[in-house]
């Protein structure tokens, strides 16, 4: 039986780590180290405006929303511009502690801003930017806060807090040095602190798992995608966790110089990973996001210093520490190109250039922020991808798989792709394979847009039967048939077959009434078959039970008829009278002279019949012939006709009766005229055999003559 199975394998984006797409004359906003804002077309790499405005330094992330750029300062200003020409629309300096450089990021929810100080996060209105509230945290650190289900988390010296996004209250505070930016899923947080890397409850704060690192942690952001956290560490290694248990799955190495410089965070998507090596490894790496296999590596001309990649429309976005920003194939890793910034000659080309990642805004409206940002951006492909299969994700031993993808949503039509580890296998809609391990399906839409899912095939013991049951049966009767699964996946499904057509319904056993070679497959609950070998069932032969008689089965009075069956090795014998048995009535025959309905049991080899009733009549009185009548009946016995010659002693008409066992007249003839002579043949062919008496009557006389039926 073939099901369907629908594997629930629906890709699923969510985070700021995945795909986002970027039509032409998208624009990407960057902020570079002395303070100054840049509009650069995405698609030409050509300067739109800049805000002219070269004052106190800041790495921390611009956010773009609606159409406005929020950016920190590093003397604690807060400031909106327009996203169209770059004015200014308000600032903020009097709240927000005042440092000599600032790399956290602000994030906005619900209308508010939120952006952290040296000692402090504050929520500010995103149209006026005054003050909603403030809380106190310990000393300085580069966290930028994250916003999940109205609570904030934000990282400090000290602690790990959740905040009330609308009132500003703690939640909680979980202990823990040097808190980075944290990322927010499934009810999870995850950050990085010092040497150690967390998971903990997002409500209660309570700890799930924690990995121990050699190396620390650095600035890296998590960056969470199908079901892993990617995350980085200052010695240039890129783990992958399981999200739920904390499992490492595959790490991947940027052979950087082991605990030196700062890094910048991890961006997935289209089944990659992005990020930069660590300082001073000055290279752009792609890497399949399943199994950590190097796709392709970019060589920066110039040092790029903490900037997180932003990914957008099969590119990668990137500043430099010269003021360049950089536009990469994601595809290919070639530059499409480069856009010199920072105006040459002023102070600022002297500086580290941009620190900050880069944003990309869509004309659709759509904003693309690095995962540093702590922003929750819409980057889905607006399709879903499923899988089918027969069997599901296991192969059946001995067999091969046939994979299905379904792709249900916009931005069709589709193309698929098949990989293991980046090996691509097949670009058709199904694929098939006997080889078990994990792979990868990619499809993407008309866009461009990749839903990868990854999956594993696992092979599995296939179900195997045989049967048991007695392998034979007596003539009307049957035999039930058994069958014992092994291996396989329960519960199963079972086809009896007899020779080859289908037989039964679901069930393990089967009653079988008809000789035949039999045999059971079976599907078990993985959609894996097996077939027994056959199962011969044969019908015994029945006892010959053909009762012979002596003679015709109706007596006079004193007369004997002897009933008997064929012999045979190993039958016992039974005699019936009238349903009842006789007792000593033993042998194959038996010798009759009474009135009845007598049958024979016969049993060989566990198998009876009972043969057909003969009865048995008695005549107990004959009518004496008159005188003047003479009569013969000839053939006596006869089978078909027999003839009746009648001679009367003076001419008379003549009626003549057959006359049965019971006394009942079953033919007649008539002369209808007066003769001494008579004679007729009655048809008695259809007549059962027997004892019948020939009745002649003439003006009141009457002869009696015995006829034997055969």
């Amino acid at each position: 039986m073939k099901t369907k199975i629908l594997l629930t394998l629906i890709s699923l984006i969510w985070q700021a780590c995945a795909w986002g797409q970027a039509p032409k004359n998208s624009t990407v906003i960057v902020q570079d180290f002395w303070g100054r804002v840049y509009s650069v077309d995405a698609t030409s790499g050509k300067k739109n405006w800049d805000n002219g405005d070269f004052r106190n330094a800041s790495s921390a992330t611009p956010i773009v929303s609606k159409d406005r750029i929020y950016c920190l300062r590093g003397n604690g200003t807060v400031s909106a511009f327009n996203l169209t020409n770059g004015a200014l629309i308000w600032e903020n300096q009097a709240s927000i502690n005042k440092s000599s450089e600032s790399s956290s990021s602000p994030t906005i929810f619900n209308e508010t801003l939120f952006v952290v100080g040296d000692v402090a996060i504050h929520a500010l209105d995103i149209l006026t930017g005054k003050t909603k509230w403030s809380f106190s945290l310990k000393g300085h650190f580069f966290s930028s806060p994250t916003v999940s289900n109205n609570t904030v988390y934000v990282g400090s010296e000290d602690k790990l807090y959740a905040i009330d996004a609308t009132t500003g209250v703690k939640k909680w505070g979980f202990p823990a040095k040097y808190v980075n930016s944290p990322t927010v899923s499934n009810g999870k947080v995850y950050f990085g602190s010092e040497k150690d890397f967390y998971a903990i409850d997002a409500i209660t704060g309570k700890e799930i798992w924690k990995y121990k690192s050699q190396s620390y942690y650095g600035e890296s952001s998590p960056c969470i995608l199908y079901g892993m956290v990617y995350t980085y560490f200052l010695d240039g290694k890129l783990l992958v966790f399981d999200q739920e248990n904390g499992n490492i799955i595959w790490a991947f190495s940027t052979t950087s110089n082991s605990g030196y410089g700062q890094t910048s965070s991890p961006i997935v998507a289209n089944g990659k990973v992005f990020l930069n090596g660590t300082y001073p490894n000055n290279k752009l790496f792609a890497i399949d996001a399943f199994c950590g296999k190097l796709l392709w590596e970019y060589q920066y001309k110039n040092f790029v210093y903490l900037c997180s990649p932003v990914y957008a429309n099969n590119t990668v976005y990137i500043g430099d520490g010269k003021g360049n920003v950089l536009s990469i194939d994601a595809i290919k890793g070639t530059l499409n190109w480069s856009t010199l910034l920072i105006p040459s000659g002023s102070q600022a080309v002297n500086g580290p250039g941009i620190i900050a990642s880069p944003v990309v805004v869509s004309t659709n409206g759509m904003i693309y922020h690095a995962t540093i940002s702590g922003m929750e951006n819409d980057y889905t492909c607006q399709h879903n991808v499923t899988i089918s299969s027969p069997t599901g994700l296991n192969i059946c031993e001995g067999s091969s798989i046939s994979l299905t993808a379904n792709a249900t949503g916009s931005n069709a039509p589709y193309s698929y792709k098949w990989k293991q580890c980046s090996n691509d296998l097949s670009t058709n809609l199904s694929y098939s394979t006997n080889k078990t391990g994990k792979y990868i399906l990619e499809v993407a839409n008309t866009f461009g847009c990749v839903s990868p899912i990854s999956f594993e095939l696992v092979q599995t013991a296939s179900p195997s039967a045989n049967i048991s049951g007695t392998n034979n049966f007596c003539p009307n009767q049957s035999i039930t048939l058994t069958a014992n699964v092994t291996d396989g996946a329960a519960p199963f499904t079972y086809q009896w077959r007899q020779n080859t057509a289908n037989v039964g319904t679901n069930a393990n056993t089967f009653n079988a009434n008809v000789a035949g070679a039999y045999s059971v497959s079976i599907t078990d609950s993985k959609g894996c078959t097996g077939t027994s070998a056959s199962f011969n069932v044969s019908e015994r032969p029945a006892p010959n039970v053909t009762v012979s008689t002596s003679r015709a089965p109706a007596l006079l009075t004193g007369e004997s008829v002897v009933l008997s069956v064929p012999t045979a090795t190993g039958q016992t014998y039974q005699w019936l009278k009238d349903g009842a048995v006789i007792s000593g009535a033993t042998t194959n025959s038996y010798t009759i002279t009474q009135a009845g309905s007598y049958a024979i049991r016969v049993n060989r080899d566990g198998c009876s019949a009972t043969s057909a009733a003969t009865i048995i009549s008695i005549i107990t009185a004959i009518e004496p012939g008159a005188e003047g009548i003479g009569m013969e009946v000839s053939p006596n016995p006869a089978s078909e006709v027999c003839r009746v010659k009648v001679v009367l002693d003076k001419a008379a008409a003549l009626e003549l009766q057959l006359i049965n066992a019971g006394g009942k007249a079953v033919r007649a003839w008539s002369s209808g005229k007066a003769a001494r002579n008579h004679e007729t043949t009655l048809s008695i062919s259809d007549l059962p055999a027997g004892l019948y008496l020939v009745r002649a009557t003439a003006n009141d006389r009457r002869a009696v003559s015995k006829l034997i039926k055969n």
